[in-house]
């Protein structure tokens, strides 16, 4: 939102424009009248703001789901991967506790505090930040990628950086970051997954979106992934990490599971309603990606 304001893009994309490129089902969605835009993304930095808090939690993700997933679906050609990533992250956090814990809420309201969830928020939360990294890898198998032609297009004006800017103009080295970047997207969530190799995989991630965000101009996704991306640790992981930085003797004290050990009781109703709508938006997730297998062309010429 910080962005929106201070690079002048509520004006130039939103308000300004007489003409706005709308997704398929979704022409019905206008840009608000006069200045009524900048009050939209007010409204949305005040709902991000108590998201983060954790004040008046269940609210402030219902604002912002709808109020960043309207902004999403005004304007088809200012289409970001990231952006469709938060819409989903955000609609998921609707759903998910977030804020039974070092929260104003639960503060307020004791009888939401909780040291646990279930299971499936933790879940669903890894399979959405690692969708992203697998499609990135599967989108790379092809020979355009891999001959280097993008990674050089991208390479090219960062010639002028300091010690390295005289290798950016060099095909062996678009070779290198075309392939490494195939291979870190297919091989980086099965790493991450692996406690044993999770400590190196994320040191991987840091790197790769650190020089992302030094050669290419893609937002706040790089930041937003290297914080993401720590849902793959232990859950107690951030509460491990503070008692380690005051010293404290009770550092690898145990903290309740995620979930109660299997009983092999047999499920509720609203338990099986759960898992079904689980799998039912995982395969959606999956196969959404895919849809332009049905279209006739090269999507990356044809853009459908």
């Amino acid at each position: 939102v910080w962005r929106f304001f201070a690079n002048g893009w509520i004006h130039h994309d939103y308000i300004n424009p007489r003409f706005h490129f709308t997704y398929f089902g979704f022409e019905w969605v206008h840009p608000w009248p006069g200045d009524w835009m900048y009050w939209h993304f007010v409204m949305l930095a005040v709902a991000a703001l108590g998201i983060a808090l954790g004040c008046c939690y269940r609210l402030c993700t219902i604002v912002f789901f709808f109020g960043f997933t309207y902004v999403f679906l005004l304007e088809e050609s200012l289409y970001l991967n990231h952006f469709y990533l938060i819409c989903l992250i955000s609609l998921q956090l609707i759903f998910v506790p977030a804020h039974s814990a070092y929260s104003i809420d639960a503060w307020l309201r004791p009888s939401l505090a909780s040291q646990t969830m279930p299971a499936w928020c933790l879940w669903l939360t890894r399979f959405h930040i690692g969708l992203p990294y697998f499609f990135g890898g599967i989108a790379k198998l092809e020979w355009d990628w891999l001959l280097g032609i993008p990674m050089m297009h991208m390479m090219i004006p960062n010639v002028g950086l300091p010690v390295i800017g005289r290798f950016m103009a060099e095909w062996w080295v678009a070779d290198i970051f075309a392939f490494g970047g195939m291979l870190f997207d297919l091989s980086i969530v099965p790493l991450l997954l692996w406690p044993k190799t999770r400590k190196m995989a994320y040191c991987m991630c840091l790197a790769f979106h650190l020089t992302n965000k030094l050669m290419l101009d893609i937002g706040i996704f790089p930041w937003f992934m290297i914080v993401a991306t720590t849902i793959f640790f232990q859950p107690r992981w951030p509460r491990r990490f503070v008692r380690r930085l005051r010293r404290s003797p009770a550092a690898d004290v145990p903290v309740a599971p995620l979930a109660t050990p299997a009983t092999h009781s047999p499920l509720t109703r609203m338990q099986r309603l759960t898992f079904q709508i689980l799998i039912a938006w995982g395969l959606f997730q999956v196969l959404m990606p895919l849809r332009h297998l049905l279209y006739p062309g090269n999507c990356n010429w044809t853009e459908e």
